[in-house]
């Protein structure tokens, strides 16, 4: 068993060197299995980059995966023991703690109001799963509450205490198993043919939780040989003398000082001093935290803008500056990192798409706003509510049904202006339009609008007859028919 730590500052050549070791371990042992652990987001990323590097184009022992990839294989690997253990669902969870914040209501007070909300279970869910994360229960969480000097923070604490010691009798009455999936694996790991042979590669990580470090620790003692990569900005000899704060490496230098005490001796060390990126960048990125001035002759323009749209705006200008610059610029060269994809996400959409660059936002989206699942929560609502007006116009803005935007608008329109709403959907007609006196309905000014939205209604509704009287019929359904109406 080895352990190397690359160290180095961001950008000096680590993952370079992961990629060339994998190379060498590659043609030097065929055939034993290679485990390239990375942050679950970077794993297509780096498996294409890897790819990239290789001198066939390709591999076939190296497994690059997240800790969740990770665990599927291990679990693949053994006959997916997971599958018989009793761990409650995460439904389960979700209504086991909801009974608890029944039970439990009366003797809460900073949490009594945030318990009555029904999604305050979905909270309490994800914020035990960190808690056991970090080795945290209980008793954990009273001793905290004694050691703190705030008066409502005590009181959160211990009020989490409570409700998370009355989850876990639960649990125990009701004999189901809330366990941590990283330790599921740790215990599961040694039983894995995987780690045969195996050489464990880890990088791209800042830190890591107690349960992931011990993971790692079952990973390096199970494997013949092991690598991470660690961004720190000095020796780590030097480092690990100086027992002070290190400022914005304090996490990394807690991973270093976590492998030195497991390990100690074995835990060898390769520096690497490389720079990536321009002059500008790389004399930012040495003296911006030691208070010294720009060395080059470059500068980083900083905007200024009053609010984000012309942020966006100056930011698709700066873009389309670039690709008229060289016939070798492409979009596929340009990355906008954002802190919060959140604030300025749709904003940028919306500019590019009015300036005609192309682009891809990195960024996850609820389904519930996606017109797909627009359209199936519509479908089923119609048949609930009888093709309230509401929900009819909803599912026909989501731009999947036959009628056009402006159609849909024009219908609006028309329905708000003469009060239709459920059943009146199904009529055969709708005579309702502005009449002038004396005219017949032929020559009504508002003839042809008349004429467009009974169009338009004859459209929609010959899709959603037959779907509402499937629906609505007394007949059981299997679960393909409703598929094949739907």
């Amino acid at each position: 068993m080895s352990i190397t730590m690359y160290y180095g500052r961001a950008g000096s050549g680590k993952t370079r060197a992961v990629y060339e070791r994998i190379r060498q371990v590659i043609t030097e042992c065929p055939g034993d299995p290679i485990i390239l652990l990375v942050p679950e987001p970077a794993t297509y990323r780096v498996e294409r980059e890897l790819a990239e590097f290789m001198p066939q184009g390709g591999f076939t022992t190296v497994r690059v995966v997240g800790f969740g990839r990770l665990a599927y294989q291990v679990y693949q690997s053994i006959g997916n023991v997971k599958a018989q253990q009793q761990s409650i669902s995460q439904l389960g969870r979700t209504m086991l703690l909801s009974l608890v914040m029944k039970r439990k209501g009366a003797e809460l007070g900073l949490l009594s109001q945030a318990a009555k909300r029904p999604e305050f279970s979905a909270v309490l869910q994800g914020l035990f799963s960190e808690f056991r994360s970090f080795r945290i229960g209980p008793d954990e969480l009273e001793s905290g509450a004694q050691r703190v000097s705030n008066g409502v923070l005590q009181k959160k604490l211990q009020e989490l205490a409570l409700c998370m010691s009355a989850y876990e009798e639960e649990l125990q009455l009701h004999g189901q198993i809330d366990g941590d999936p990283i330790m599921d694996l740790v215990h599961a790991l040694p039983q894995s043919p995987l780690m045969e042979n195996c050489h464990v590669f880890v990088d791209g990580f800042h830190w890591f939780t107690p349960v992931h470090f011990e993971l790692l620790y079952m990973l390096f003692d199970l494997a013949v040989e092991s690598v991470i990569t660690v961004d720190l900005p000095a020796d780590p000899k030097r480092i690990l003398a100086n027992k002070g704060r290190h400022g914005i490496f304090n996490r990394s230098v807690e991973i270093l000082e976590n492998l030195h005490k497991e390990y100690g001796t074995k835990l060898s060390f390769q520096s690497f001093t490389g720079h990536r990126g321009t002059t500008v960048l790389q004399s930012l990125e040495e003296h911006f935290f030691h208070g010294k001035h720009n060395t080059t002759a470059e500068h980083i323009p900083l905007v200024s803008a009053y609010n984000r749209e012309r942020e966006a705006d100056w930011v698709a200008r700066d873009i389309l500056s670039y690709i008229e610059s060289s016939p070798n610029a492409r979009y596929r060269d340009i990355c906008i990192m954002l802190r919060e994809s959140e604030t300025y996400g749709d904003t940028l959409e919306k500019v590019f798409t009015r300036y005609g660059i192309p682009h891809f936002g990195d960024r996850q989206r609820p389904m519930n706003n996606h017109p797909l699942g627009e359209l199936m929560t519509d479908l089923l609502g119609i048949v609930k509510h009888s093709y309230s007006r509401d929900i009819m116009f909803r599912l026909l803005k989501t731009d999947l049904t036959p009628l056009t935007r402006e159609t849909v608008d024009e219908l609006e329109n028309y329905v708000l202006e003469f009060g239709i709403d459920h059943l009146q959907w199904e009529r055969d007609n709708w005579s309702y339009m502005r009449r002038v006196a004396g005219l017949s309905d032929e020559e009504q000014p508002d003839a042809p609008r008349h004429a467009r939205v009974n169009a338009s209604r004859q459209a929609i509704m010959d899709i959603l007859i037959p779907w509402f009287d499937f629906a609505t019929s007394s007949d059981a359904h299997t679960g393909a028919e409703w598929c094949k109406h739907i």
